[in-house]
């Protein structure tokens, strides 16, 4: 009869949990069933987590000590996970180290080994208000269940461990599908990964002509910009190789590059491809060995090849942006983007009470260098000038973000007429800027034209300038209007001068 009451609990808890994914009202069913049928006191699971063991689920005990630490070798509970072996007290009066549960009278318990793969998991318990009230055949149906948790705790880690992984490829799916801004694009991936896979740092490296550039990172010193050349060290051969690197110990290879990370053991390494080309580098380090599964790995494989997409269609987006504000032949800011610039510059200088001022430029007698030399050869002086104007206005490589912004806006007004926006700057700084930019204009020039003309004759091109200073009544217009006077009359002079409007 006690043999077939056994049999029956296994079943009937193999019928209650199989369809159950939950892994706490798994552990909950085993402990009320077990309970009931066995005709018990009390159930207990306690799982070992960080060489603790932890109240997991329980029936008949009070609630409150859900959650209750019990230490390997403490109690009957603890000197059951320290010998890997059950533990049957027939009288607990007589064993010095029991800790009561709140059952109130207990004379007897029985604590059982959840074991897997010679590899404790934690411990199953039971107790008794009869002294020696377990037998061999509680003993025995313990056991047989302890293994069946064991085997239950094991596929709902599988499961769990799945829908982990599925929720963060449809998160990182879902954040970098419409993710057009490079920049966030990055910083969300290795927020993510490090988040959901534990994983002590990420890096992400994005290949520019032969070397790898780092563009974002998590955990690890923030060295954005650092380059790699292809084939140097485990980013550049993974690169180079355009294979997986996993370095279960840094100290046996001689080409490992210390990150900044102390006490790294090891490191992994995996390209990013779009199609068939290699687009960039996920770098990873850990301070414990051989610490990347092939689980882990096959997960950020996948998500690699996600990436690869992500990037690629933001590299077109940032593509479509750019030439959306800037001019093609020039690659200075167009028409457009200029005066939304500078109706935010005009009203941040009137809000913070600071100069602002602006120089339209003019190229003189530039139809005859076209009629000339050609139109080819007059789009390269446009050229030379758009490129001495972003060589000789302010740009900021303020740390806070990260890569080089604009402080003067440089644009091509139309034709040969070029226009600066300068920011924090009086009439007189800006009278020294356009001088500056005219003077090299006019010796660059005519290096230029000695080209074109083979050394028979060489001449500099000169510029006619106007500047303009906002005052406290002005607006964009009226800005561009006072400049735009000031050049003509610059003109009209003589050329080759700079008034001020």
């Amino acid at each position: 009869m006690e043999k077939a009451k056994h049999i029956k609990l296994i079943h009937k808890i193999g019928e209650e949990i199989e369809n159950v994914f939950d892994f706490d009202k798994t552990l909950n069913i085993i402990v009320d069933t077990t309970k009931e049928l066995l005709e018990l006191g009390n159930c207990a699971i306690f799982l070992l987590e960080d060489k603790e063991l932890i109240l997991k689920a329980l029936s008949e005990f009070p609630e409150t000590d859900l959650g209750i630490t019990i230490s390997v070798g403490q109690g009957v509970v603890g000197l059951c996970a320290e010998r890997k072996e059950a533990v049957n007290i027939g009288d607990v009066t007589k064993f010095e180290g029991y800790i009561p549960s709140g059952l109130k009278n207990v004379k007897s318990e029985l604590a059982v080994p959840i074991i897997r793969e010679g590899r404790l998991l934690g411990v199953i318990t039971t107790e008794s208000l009869i002294k020696n009230n377990f037998t061999i055949e509680h003993e025995k149906t313990l056991k047989i269940l302890s293994s069946f948790i064991a085997l239950q705790i094991n596929n709902l880690k599988i499961t769990k461990e799945r829908f982990r992984d599925l929720d963060l490829l449809q998160q990182i799916g879902l954040n970098i599908a419409g993710q057009v801004h490079m920049e966030k694009l990055f910083d969300t991936i290795v927020n993510l990964v490090t988040e959901h896979l534990s994983f002590d740092s990420l890096g992400i490296f994005l290949r520019e002509n032969n070397s790898l550039i780092l563009k974002s990172v998590s955990n690890l010193p923030d060295k954005k910009g650092l380059k790699i050349p292809f084939g140097r060290g485990v980013v550049g051969l993974c690169a180079k190789n355009k294979k997986t690197l996993n370095i279960p110990d840094v100290s046996k290879i001689n080409y490992y590059i210390p990150s900044g990370i102390k006490d790294v053991k090891s490191c992994l390494a995996i390209p990013i491809f779009f199609k068939d080309e290699i687009i960039g580098v996920l770098g990873s380090e850990s301070t414990k060995l051989n610490a990347y599964t092939e689980h882990n790995i096959k997960l950020i494989k996948i998500l690699s090849y996600q990436m690869g997409i992500a990037i690629r269609n933001a590299k077109i987006m940032t593509e479509l942006e750019k030439l959306s504000v800037t001019d093609p032949l020039t690659g200075l800011y167009n028409y457009r983007y200029f005066r939304k610039r500078l109706e935010e510059e005009v009203a941040r200088s009137k809000r913070y009470k600071r100069d602002l001022s602006l120089f339209l430029l003019d190229i003189d007698n530039f139809k005859q260098i076209n009629d000339r030399f050609g139109h080819l050869k007059g789009d390269k002086i446009l050229v030379l000038l758009a490129d001495i104007l972003k060589q000789n206005t302010r740009r900021s490589d303020c740390k806070a973000v990260k890569k080089q912004t604009d402080i003067d806006i440089s644009a091509r007004y139309g034709g040969e007429e070029f226009v600066v926006i300068l920011p924090e700057t009086p009439a007189k700084g800006a009278e020294v800027a356009a001088m500056r930019i005219s003077e090299i204009f006019k010796e660059k020039s005519k290096n230029m034209i000695k080209k074109f003309s083979n050394n028979k004759d060489a001449y500099p091109i000169t510029s006619s300038i106007g500047i303009s200073t906002l005052d406290k009544e002005d607006s964009g217009e009226d800005l561009i209007r006072k400049a735009d006077n000031a050049m003509y009359k610059s003109k009209s002079e003589g050329k080759d001068s700079i008034y001020i409007g």
